[in-house]
């Protein structure tokens, strides 16, 4: 599994300014949803135990 993750991150074009915006704009994605199910949660437990 290592390996063919790695053989994968060999293959994609890193030079290639599309591949870098995609990776940006798929990181930060990941981290607004994150932030969204922490904030979900807090507010979710403060109005069970309010």
């Amino acid at each position: 599994m290592r390996g063919r993750i790695l053989n994968y991150l060999r293959s994609i074009q890193w030079h290639d300014p599309g591949t870098v915006a995609f990776m940006i704009d798929l990181v930060q994605i990941v981290a607004i949803v994150i932030v969204l199910i922490l904030v979900a949660i807090a507010a979710i437990r403060h109005w069970l135990f309010a």
